[in-house]
């Protein structure tokens, strides 16, 4: 009998021990919280999606940004992969009960160690990558959560020029355009939601933007009219490039300037001058006034009037009554028409389906369709 009782209590431990076991194998196989990112659009044409191998620093904490970071997770490395950012390694796991916020950077950076950190853009741009890894952005949730997919909508925090060429304006040889005496580091806070320049000046080489364009990511700065901005190498000549008119770069937004021979040298404005990009066939269709309902009697309305020196108005009608007016510049490159309004720095850029000399359609960003047509004047009769 005490031989059974032993043998039946040994088996009765070794169940005990096998199903602890068990619970913290279940324990170690917590979940993890995966990310859904999107990025602001209404501040850039442009820049808006991930691809894959894109990697990210994400924080959690139980208290918002404004309140400072705790550490629920500091500095986990996330990568992008089939629309979603995924854990590089050992992920956050989900929380049980109380709700987390999260905040993420890109790109990724193991010197992160707060939400008050020092970031550079890349010097040479133009190299692969570069560009993208320049371009500073970053995402907070507004409210705590405990689930596992988490969306994150990311937001531009440095700003983008665009320098466009015109062809007859443009040295012959390989071109290279490099920004001389600007800021490349800015001083981030996230609580506070500030990004300023700092540090000492250097020069930064800027990415090719397809036919005849060059783009660059830099902190927000201001320039005079006149400051010597950057040098154009072509072939073996090198020139000197200033501005023609003052220029305020703005977190998040897109500024595009436009390259023009001046005298023995070279000037960049905001003024397109003796044309657009996209070539004087179909640039020149454009020229002229358009309207998207000519009896105006749409509760949505919308008419162009695009003019020879680049620049446009842009009407909006409610039932015949006139909504509000903006005054933009536009480029044409390809099948895009790049509009950019002069008051904010907002740039939008619409697909051109067609262009007659009657007859233009256009296609927005959200896939909203505008058929215009060719009148003498716009507005009500």
């Amino acid at each position: 009998m005490n031989r059974q009782y032993l043998l039946i209590l040994q088996c009765l431990t070794a169940l005990v021990c096998l199903t602890e076991a068990c619970s913290n194998d279940t324990d170690m196989a917590k979940e993890t919280v995966s990310f859904t990112p999107s990025v602001a659009e209404k501040t850039r044409a442009t820049d808006i999606l991930f691809e894959t191998g894109d990697a990210i620093s994400v924080f959690a904490s139980t208290a918002p940004a404004s309140s400072g970071w705790g550490n629920y997770a500091d500095n986990v490395p996330y990568s992008y992969l089939n629309t979603q950012f995924v854990a590089s390694g050992t992920g956050i796991e989900k929380p049980e009960s109380d709700g987390i916020y999260y905040f993420a950077i890109y790109p990724y950076s193991a010197n992160y160690n707060s939400e008050h950190f020092t970031f550079s853009v890349k010097e040479n741009q133009a190299a692969a990558a570069s560009y993208t890894l320049s371009d500073l952005m970053t995402a907070t949730t507004e409210t705590a959560t405990t689930d596992r997919q988490v969306p994150l909508k990311f937001t531009h925090r440095l700003s983008k020029i665009v320098i466009n060429m015109n062809g007859s304006d443009i040295p012959s040889g390989d071109i290279t355009l490099k920004l001389v005496n600007v800021f490349t580091d800015v001083d981030a806070d996230i609580s506070k939601q500030t990004f300023i320049a700092t540090g000492s000046k250097g020069s930064v080489t800027m990415a090719g933007n397809g036919t005849n364009s060059k783009k660059v990511i830099l902190p927000p700065q201001n320039f005079a009219k006149g400051y010597t901005l950057c040098k154009l190498n072509a072939g073996d000549s090198e020139y000197d490039v200033s501005l023609s008119d003052d220029i305020s770069l703005l977190p998040g937004v897109e500024k595009v300037l436009y390259l023009k021979k001046d005298g023995a040298g070279y000037t960049v404005g905001e003024s397109q001058g003796s044309g657009n990009t996209g070539g004087e066939e179909v640039t020149g269709k454009f020229i002229g006034k358009w309207v998207e309902d000519t009896s105006y009697t749409s509760q949505e309305n919308f008419a162009y009037e695009f003019k020879t020196d680049g620049t446009m108005d842009w009407f909006m009608y409610n039932g015949k009554k006139l909504e509000g007016q903006v005054t933009a510049t536009y480029t044409v490159s390809g099948d895009d028409i790049r509009i950019t309004n002069t008051a904010t720095g907002e740039t939008e850029v619409m697909k051109i389906t067609s262009v007659t000399d009657n007859s233009l359609v256009l296609s927005g960003p959200e896939g909203d369709v505008f058929s215009l047509t060719r009148v003498s004047a716009i507005g009500p009769s």
